[in-house]
């Protein structure tokens, strides 16, 4: 068994040699991580830093990035993507985004938002492949002094409270998300407005990254 070292003052290492850093799979990350801490993580290859309460790489190294091929809904393949381990969302993710933008003079309290080329008009748009939803974003150009929040469903399932707009004039939220979607699922994104009341001049985006499981 090793013991730890605690060290008051600074530490020069003068050798040519080398400086191995703890390590272990995601799973095995400290239960009670400082800002400060460094580890290199088995499950995705690469060297990460516990930096303003988050986990986050410091070095993505080209044995972390794959290019593969990924099997969808109705048994499509997919052409050859770049994928990379996420170590916040502790999956392996595209490279590429692919954003659905949703625009709207008007939008009530419990509206369905659809993109124009939704497949099914009632129950969302069709997922190709396996991905996660990474990102919200909503800008607001008239709030009507109303709060906007978003919930958003894969196929029945609700998820709420992935997005938040303020009251006052416009407003523009970035809201970081990791919601999971299969292949042939069906995404909707529903309003849900304070007051019942609405909003006008509406822009939202959606950002998803396809999943390599």
């Amino acid at each position: 068994m090793r013991a730890g070292v605690l060290a008051s003052a600074n530490i020069t290492q003068s050798s040519t040699g080398f400086l191995e850093l703890a390590n272990g799979t995601t799973s095995q990350r400290p239960s009670s991580p400082v800002d400060g801490m460094m580890r290199y993580n088995t499950s995705y290859n690469n060297i990460e830093a516990y930096v303003a309460n988050s986990w986050a790489n410091v070095a993505t190294f080209t044995t972390n990035l794959t290019i593969d091929q990924i099997r969808g809904y109705d048994n499509a393949v997919s052409e050859p993507m770049l994928f990379v381990g996420d170590t916040t969302r502790s999956k392996v993710l595209s490279v590429a985004e692919s954003v659905y933008t949703y625009q709207m003079n008007s939008l009530n309290n419990q509206s369905w938002v659809l993109p124009n080329t939704s497949l099914n008009s009632t129950s969302g748009y069709v997922m190709p492949y396996d991905g996660t939803i990474v990102r919200l974003t909503a800008y607001i150009g008239a709030t009507n002094n109303n709060s906007m929040a978003l919930a958003v469903y894969v196929n029945s399932t609700e998820y709420t409270g992935q997005l938040t707009t303020g009251k006052t004039g416009s407003s523009f939220v970035n809201s970081a998300v990791n919601l999971d979607f299969s292949a042939g699922n069906l995404l909707r994104l529903q309003s849900i407005i304070s007051s019942g009341g609405n909003v006008q001049y509406v822009t939202i985006g959606m950002t998803v990254k396809w999943r390599n499981n």
